[in-house]
C-alpha cells in the first residue's frame, strides 16, 4: 500500500442514489439476477465503501490482494469497531471468488440479503464518516 495524493475534487462523493457505490445497491434488489450476480453486485457494492475510507485517508491498494488489503486496513483508518464488518467481507470476498472463478450456484438468498443488510447498514456509517472526518469531500 501507498500513499496517494488526491484533489479534493477528484475525492468528492456523490451520496446520491445514481453514483457508485450507491447505485450498486439497487442494482443487487434486482430480482431477475442471479442470487451469484447480486451477491456479486452487493459485495463490489461493500468493497467499493471500503474503498472510499481508504482513499479519504490518503491510500490505495492495486494489484494481487487488493481486496483482501482493503478489508484488512479498514479497522484502522476508521476505528476497531468495524473490525467484525472488515471480517464479514473478508468471508464474504472468499465467496464472491469461488463464485467468479469457481463454481456458481453456491450463494443462498439468505445470504444475499445479508449482505445486503450490511452493506446498506455500512453506507450509512460511511456517509457520516465522512461528514464527520471529511466533510469537505461530500456533497
Amino acid at each position: 500500500m501507498k500513499k496517494a495524493i488526491y484533489t479534493k475534487k477528484a475525492l468528492l462523493v456523490d451520496s446520491g442514489s445514481q453514483s457508485k457505490p450507491f447505485s450498486d445497491l439497487s442494482d443487487a434488489e434486482v430480482q431477475g439476477l442471479s442470487l451469484d450476480r447480486r451477491f456479486l453486485i452487493a459485495y463490489e457494492a461493500g468493497l467499493n465503501l471500503a474503498t472510499i475510507a481508504l482513499y479519504c485517508s490518503g491510500y490505495e491498494t492495486h494489484g494481487q490482494g487488493h481486496h483482501w488489503t482493503t478489508f484488512q486496513v479498514l479497522p484502522h483508518l476508521m476505528g476497531s469497531e468495524y473490525q467484525e464488518f472488515a471480517e464479514y467481507m473478508d468471508l464474504c470476498r472468499t465467496k464472491r471468488n469461488i463464485g467468479t472463478y469457481g463454481r456458481g450456484g453456491q450463494i443462498s438468498e439468505s445470504e444475499v440479503d445479508e449482505l445486503l443488510k450490511e452493506v446498506l447498514n455500512f453506507k450509512s456509517v460511511v456517509v457520516d464518516w465522512l461528514k464527520a472526518n471529511h466533510p469537505e469531500l461530500i456533497e
